[in-house]
């Protein structure tokens, strides 16, 4: 079997996959699933809300005013729960065997007790699924002849270059050529906007204060819901205190209005200095 694996391959693909038997295309999840699979270590499928809630109990058995959860977790567990089960996932995601030293912080401390529980009460995350991979590896074999990586291999994870370790792999031709130039085409224009607002000095972040946001909806050459997916994205960047998500000059109701899904990458896509230096989320 040959596998042609990407990062971004668990969501809706821009082109057709090529389907015919033994070879498949897949992201993260796809291939977690296969290996889990092969190495006969599959599991059931366990719903995000329900290990939330299993993590929820967890931390409830525990709980006591030493805690450094306690106090916002009596006035919202169901949010507490899932930004600390988020936390517990992408430490094992980095290699966490799920204990911490003494000499470690408060919270990490509090994190390994709650572990004692999770650990046999919580259905096991994507960073503990990769880890018993990684183990199962070591003496079995499985069916894949080959492995054909999409991104450059720098880009996977830790724990993904170790799965990766115990087959051969080839790295796809990425082809990163910058795309033609349309000078007449909405992107165009868009990129000629954004790059004639002043920006700051060079090693300086640009920051979201409305400026980008502004030129884009005032600018007649973009309509409809195209400007409201890119102003969306640029909303996105950090905002200086006041009202986040909010702009000074689109209303915030125009936030709710539904985008269509081809058109929230966008922003991502314009290549010019000032998108460049803009953290992206």
């Amino acid at each position: 079997m040959i596998v042609r694996f990407g990062l971004d391959f668990d969501t809706l693909l821009a082109e057709i996959k090529e389907t015919r038997f033994g070879k498949v295309t897949v992201g993260p999840e796809g291939l977690l699933s296969l290996l889990e699979t092969q190495l006969g270590i599959s599991l059931p499928k366990v719903s995000p809300f329900k290990r939330m809630v299993q993590y929820r109990l967890c931390l409830q058995q525990i709980d006591s005013p030493e805690r450094f959860y306690h106090a916002s977790f009596g006035v919202d567990p169901v949010a507490v729960s899932r930004t600390l089960l988020n936390w517990r996932d992408q430490l094992y995601c980095a290699g966490w065997n799920g204990a911490f030293p003494e000499t470690a912080s408060r919270r990490l401390k509090d994190l390994s007790h709650v572990e004692k529980e999770a650990s046999v009460r919580v259905a096991p995350g994507r960073g503990q699924r990769l880890q018993s991979v990684i183990r199962a590896l070591k003496d079995q074999k499985t069916g894949i002849e080959k492995i054909e990586l999409i991104d450059p291999p720098s880009d996977y994870p830790c724990l993904w270059q170790k799965v990766l370790s115990h087959f051969k792999t080839e790295t796809l031709f990425i082809d990163d050529r910058p795309p033609p130039e349309r000078p007449a085409s909405d992107l165009a224009r868009l990129q000629r906007a954004l790059e004639s607002i002043p920006r700051k000095k060079a090693g300086h972040p640009a920051k979201s204060n409305g400026k980008m946001t502004a030129a884009l909806w005032s600018w007649p050459h973009i309509h409809g819901p195209f400007r409201h997916g890119l102003c969306r994205n640029i909303s996105r960047m950090p905002h200086p205190a006041g009202k986040s998500g909010s702009s000074a000059v689109i209303p915030a109701t125009s936030w709710t209005k539904p985008l269509r899904p081809w058109m929230s990458p966008a922003a991502v896509l314009i290549r010019c200095p000032a998108f460049d230096r803009c953290p992206r989320h």
